[in-house]
């Protein structure tokens, strides 16, 4: 039906950076993945109410349309899906960083390895993270400011509850 299409469609454009997850790390970011993982097509079955084994025929079908589409759903928006039939989820939260090749204009595989976490790119040697990189000793923070930052070595804060504490203390002080 129409409404399995759009559910599949909706819940996997907003899955792109957990499909890519899975994908060699050769595979460029930018061209639709010819699989998905058995956890992908388990979350997408049960979430759209479709046949595990139909996963595969939406995704040959639509997987160019999901890839280079504009939207997608964001994940809360999936995780509220999920939870609403008790559907398990690959991760409720996966922070990934907010490029999916290496940035450093130097590096012979510039734009050409994909990852998604924090990582040490070997061929530079430039340590990536969720808000910055590191290469030999400097730190370069990411262009604008992050939906999402880290304030300590595993704690990290989303951007909209700093702004409400900051408007909380303001408040507090009259």
């Amino acid at each position: 039906t129409f409404s399995k299409i759009f559910c599949f469609i909706t819940l996997a454009s907003g899955l792109k950076d957990n499909i890519l997850l899975m994908q060699a790390a050769s595979h460029h970011p930018d061209s639709a993945p010819l699989v998905l993982s058995p956890a992908i097509k388990l979350f997408l079955a049960s979430s759209c109410d479709i046949l595990e084994s139909d996963v595969d025929t939406y995704w040959k079908a639509l997987r160019n349309i999901i890839w280079h589409g504009d939207g997608g759903t964001s994940s809360v928006d999936i995780m509220k899906a999920a939870n609403m039939d008790n559907i398990w989820l690959p991760a409720p939260c996966i922070l990934f960083l907010p490029h999916h090749t290496c940035q450093t204009c130097d590096c012979p595989a510039h734009h050409n390895f994909l990852f998604l976490t924090i990582m040490m790119h070997a061929k530079c040697h430039t340590n990536y993270h969720h808000g910055f990189s590191v290469k030999a000793g400097v730190q370069t923070f990411y262009p604008g400011i992050p939906d999402i930052l880290q304030v300590g070595g595993h704690q990290f804060v989303e951007t909209k509850d700093i702004h409400l504490w900051h408007t909380m203390t303001l408040i507090s002080w009259y």
